[in-house]
């Protein structure tokens, strides 16, 4: 019986130092690999970059924050901008055009933009706090939008850090497969708030990640509106306008109500496919003639005939013509 126990041991021993059983556990990646990894999930889908690089991978730790030792990754995306582009210049007069554009041409000249992900690994075994993303000695880079330091949490055998963007930390936690670290919808209604770069890019952004988590983006968009009651951005009520639930209309019709977001909540309202349940807004947005189009096709697309004398009033007496 114990030769029977104790070759079953040896068995069980065997099995367990066996290389499918420590395969379940994925080993830690190098910081070579990683690198690779995220500059491969960037830029966002609309940005365009002439080069993104890996241009720091430690093959040993260089970052230390008290006990803890961490590995740097550093990836750049950089980009070649004009600033003084032919179609800018003056090329008259016309019977020298193709002349003068050439001309124009060889006067261009361009210059170079970077922004840079900035990442700190700590090996898994380690236990590290999310507040150690205030004591990691950043690197001094170049960054066109506006980034700050982030838990992304755990994955690849490491906890992550970064300093960058919050979209871009968005985009890497979401394609890496990492797991943990700061509340990401947090992070990205804190980002709808953010004007930088041309178009507000930090807010763009996060206007169109956020309607991703569905209903559960909706109270921090809330939130964000509330925080920000005197100087709301339009990508707030976007974010909102882009999740087509009831509790996400239900939201909007209350920030019409409010005179102070009417014409946000509006805008929200009139993004497609249209709310069957805001019938008293949009006829509401007939009756002040503001967003005609958008309100006069839900009207249609839902056979209210109460729009009716509405459509005939703003017919009557239009107050502009697009």
């Amino acid at each position: 019986m114990q030769s029977r126990l104790g070759r079953l041991r040896v068995v069980v021993l065997v099995f367990a130092l066996s290389p499918h059983v420590c395969a379940a556990t994925q080993p830690p990646g190098s910081m070579a690999e990683i690198g690779k990894a995220v500059a491969k999930s960037l830029p966002l889908y609309y940005e365009r970059y002439d080069t993104i690089e890996a241009v720091q991978c430690d093959s040993q730790p260089s970052v230390t924050v008290g006990h803890l030792k961490g590995y740097r990754v550093l990836v750049r995306l950089a980009r070649r901008e004009c600033v003084n582009c032919a179609q800018q210049q003056q090329v008259q007069p016309r019977s020298k055009g193709s002349q003068r554009l050439e001309e124009a041409r060889q006067r261009e000249v361009y210059i170079t933009k970077a922004s840079h992900v900035d990442l700190v690994l700590f090996p898994a075994e380690q236990l590290v706090p999310r507040d150690t993303r205030a004591r990691i000695p950043w690197k001094t880079v170049e960054q066109e939008y506006y980034a700050k330091p982030v838990c992304m949490g755990q994955g690849w055998g490491y906890t992550w850090f970064a300093r960058t963007t919050i979209p871009w930390q968005e985009q890497i936690r979401e394609r890496l497969g990492l797991t943990g670290g700061d509340d990401r919808l947090s992070l990205l209604a804190e980002g709808l708030a953010v004007k930088d770069g041309p178009c507000c890019a930090t807010a763009f952004a996060c206007a169109i990640f956020l309607p991703k988590a569905g209903d559960a983006a909706v109270p921090y968009i809330l939130h964000a509106i509330s925080t920000h009651r005197q100087s709301v951005t339009p990508e707030m009520f976007e974010a909102l306008g882009r999740i087509h639930t009831g509790k996400a209309t239900a939201a909007l019709r209350r920030l019409y109500a409010d005179e102070q977001f009417r014409n946000g909540a509006a805008s929200g309202l009139v993004i497609q496919p249209y709310r069957k349940a805001a019938k008293s807004e949009y006829l509401d947005m007939l009756r002040r003639q503001e967003w005609v189009e958008q309100a006069a096709a839900a009207c249609v697309q839902f056979r209210w005939r109460e729009a009716m004398p509405v459509l005939r009033e703003v017919c009557a007496k239009p107050k502009y013509w697009d």
